[in-house]
């Protein structure tokens, strides 16, 4: 299903339908129903704020510190931190961001896990090389199918022989999602 495509330049009374058949009419501030509900956007995006440590040979699931700008109600909690849930069904994009700490040894690995099987749905492999040495940034994306209640969680790997920071400085890690069908 395509996005909704909201007229640049709306005159009050104006209408809209959108490709999913719900018709919206701009108020002068914003597109809203004709049962009057205001357009919703499920998005959230959380960030780490310290480093964490990820060890040697082991999937390690970044733990998020905190939810940046407005985020559905439902998509992140304190209490599940290294999950982002789908608070409604639809189609959704998800991906995150982070850096290992420098380090001459071993790859490095960026993944999505999506729901309670942990399927990977998206993945980044870095070799390192032991000219390069320096902090290894990486980003993954992926996108599916959900409903209410599935969940995914961004993960790390490494085998660089012992334990291996995830920065928080200069770039926090950061994870996101959005509802886009």
């Amino acid at each position: 299903m395509a996005a909704p495509d909201f007229p640049a330049s709306p005159t009050v009374g104006q209408t809209y339908t959108a490709p999913s058949g719900l018709i919206y009419t701009w108020d002068g501030k914003v597109w809203t129903t004709t049962a009057g509900a205001p357009a919703t956007f499920v998005t959230g995006r959380v960030i780490r704020s310290t480093a964490q440590s990820a060890a040697h040979a082991t999937a390690t699931d970044i733990i998020f510190s905190a939810a940046e700008g407005a985020i559905a109600v439902g998509m992140w909690s304190a209490g599940n931190p290294t999950r982002l849930v789908a608070p409604v069904d639809g189609y959704y994009i998800f991906g995150g961001s982070m850096e290992f700490a420098p380090n001459t040894t071993g790859v490095r690995v960026l993944y999505l896990r999506f729901g309670a099987g942990l399927i990977e749905k998206g993945k980044t492999v870095v070799p390192v090389t032991t000219a390069a040495g320096g902090p290894c940034a990486m980003t993954a994306v992926a996108g599916s199918n959900m409903v209410a209640g599935d969940y995914v969680v961004l993960s790390v790997y490494h085998d660089s022989g012992a334990p291996l920071n995830i920065n928080a400085s200069p770039f926090p890690p950061n994870f996101w999602m959005a509802k886009v069908g």
